[in-house]
């Protein structure tokens, strides 16, 4: 998690990874002087081979528990309960064989959260009282280059957009 906001610090298509590597307790000097755990996420590299992966989720609320929470802190709030489509995408193959390779993933999750319908508490003057309807969407991209100068000599490229 990112210390300042409490969110992801790295939001990655997950289908973008290759390994995941969680280290906690007796942890490295590499890793400096601190206490807790280390998560370690590595990304997928092109091969010689064309790859791909296609994924589709759906959700619907009704196949989920009921939560009484979803009322709001004041009463008022309400969340609408809205069917959630996530679709995932992943690419890579070679550019130049056994020296250049890539990876591109998208990914797209609509809604992201379930629509907000509340009532605003501000003075009339400025608007309140006002229902109003929020939404957010999620879309992912990633492209990732990988160079082989020699066998022992490996740069990369990645690009992230959220």
């Amino acid at each position: 998690a990112d210390p300042v906001t409490g969110g992801f610090s790295a939001q990655l298509n997950e289908d973008m990874l290759s390994e995941v590597q969680v280290l906690d307790g007796g942890i490295s000097a590499e890793y400096g002087r601190f206490t807790g755990g280390v998560v370690q996420a590595v990304t997928k590299s092109g091969t010689n081979d064309f790859e791909g992966i296609a994924r589709f989720s759906f959700l619907n609320p009704n196949w989920a528990a009921y939560n009484p929470r979803d009322r709001g802190a004041d009463g008022q709030t309400t969340f609408t309960d809205t069917n959630t489509v996530q679709q995932n995408f992943v690419v890579s193959g070679p550019i130049i064989k056994d020296h250049l390779f890539f990876v591109v993933g998208y990914r797209s999750q609509s809604p992201f959260a379930r629509s907000v319908s509340a009532q605003t508490t501000a003075p009339a003057i400025y608007g309140g009282g006002q229902a109003y309807n929020a939404t957010t969407t999620d879309e992912r991209k990633d492209i990732k280059v990988d160079w082989v100068i020699t066998p022992g000599y490996r740069v990369f490229a990645q690009y992230n957009e959220i």
